[in-house]
């Protein structure tokens, strides 16, 4: 069940590239293993934004990402270009996950045209798993503002937060097979003879 979630949240993702029908943000979980990450391994979790193709182009979002870990192996959250303009943040790590992610770009000004993919990438953190548990990572976003340009011609933007779909969607962390951890026993005790 778990796999099919992270599975099927990726697959969704390929097809909406390129097409995005409704204001919506989307996780981009195609860099976690079907089988779910393992200890030590480091993931990249993407947030994308999608909206009307008779809108011009995405304009800016404020939105919390949310975790049923809160930070706890989150690292390095940053914002992608383009949408890392004036007046943007990457967010701040908290006791719920990530606060405060602002992102935008300008669009209608000195020539200035915003990139119009759609859905587009703005923001990415990594998890690195440093535990032998075995448990499921639930996430979502809680949004306050979600902005799109309406035409090439305006730097003006308009809301479509009260029609957003927030994000949300979830992955496994694992426990290596028996032989694995054997290794990592062994290997440990190399280490320490050798010092």
């Amino acid at each position: 069940m778990i796999r099919m979630t992270t599975t099927m949240t990726a697959t969704a993702l390929l097809a909406l590239a390129g097409t995005a029908s409704a204001q919506e943000l989307i996780f981009d979980l195609s860099d976690i293993p079907a089988g779910g990450l393992l200890f030590g391994e480091t993931a990249t979790i993407r947030l994308l934004a999608g909206f009307e193709p008779t809108d011009f182009a995405f304009a800016g979002v404020r939105t919390d990402f949310v975790t049923s870990v809160g930070s706890e192996g989150f690292g390095d959250p940053r914002l992608i270009a383009p949408l890392d303009g004036p007046g943007t943040e990457e967010g701040v790590l908290s006791a719920t996950g990530v606060d405060d992610i602002v992102a935008g770009q300008i669009s209608g000004l000195g020539g200035i045209y915003a990139d119009t993919s759609n859905p587009i990438a703005f923001w990415e953190v990594d998890y690195t798993v440093d535990t032998f548990d075995v448990f499921e990572v639930q996430l979502s976003t809680d949004t306050s503002r979600f902005d799109v340009y309406i035409d090439m011609s305006s730097a003006a933007s308009e809301s479509r937060l009260a029609d957003l779909t927030e994000a949300s969607g979830s992955f496994l962390v694992n426990v290596p097979a028996p032989g694995t951890l054997a290794m990592l026993g062994l290997g440990a005790v190399v280490m320490r003879r050798r010092r």
